[in-house]
């Protein structure tokens, strides 16, 4: 099921046939795509959670980084052009190149959730789940208030900005 919803995600991604499309048939197509990709992030938590729960988080961790460099290193001839001194590599190779975004998201949060985790059960195996759910609805609140401030706050606050 990863390995569809990897290939129908990157489909997706590609806008093939887009130029020849029905305005339903792109619809469909695009709505769809609001399904698949939090439909994979959901299954990348799952295979994260099971590792976990096995003692092996840190080697998916090391998996995960291990495919974010393999294909960085693919790209290489794309983003390395774009680089213009050493914050905007910084930022490349921190952030991931164009859609690589998601891998560097995924080490990040999977790096969070074992240290939540471990830093839970130096206290008391019993807080893990509270700490995690914490930790998950302070991340969703976050996100709704900087999404509300970005589109309707009068301030002008621009919270899309661009790392030179």
């Amino acid at each position: 099921m990863k390995l569809l919803l990897a290939v129908l995600v990157a489909f997706g991604h590609t806008y093939w046939l887009q130029s020849h499309m029905s305005a339903l048939v792109f619809a469909i197509g695009n709505g769809a795509m609001r399904v698949m990709v939090p439909a994979f992030c959901i299954m990348a938590g799952y295979f994260l959670h099971s590792a976990a729960m096995r003692g092996a988080g840190v080697r998916w961790l090391y998996r995960v980084l291990g495919l974010y460099m393999f294909w960085m290193l693919i790209y290489v001839p794309f983003w390395l052009n774009e680089v213009n001194g050493l914050t905007s590599l910084i930022k490349t190779l921190l952030l991931g190149y164009y859609h690589l975004w998601f891998m560097a998201g995924i080490l990040v949060a999977g790096f969070l959730l074992l240290a939540l985790r471990r830093l839970s059960h130096l206290i008391s195996y019993q807080l893990e789940v509270p700490v995690l759910i914490a930790a998950a609805a302070f991340c969703a609140l976050a996100g709704i208030a900087m999404e509300y401030v970005n589109r309707h706050s009068p301030s002008g606050l621009p919270l899309d900005f661009k790392i030179a």
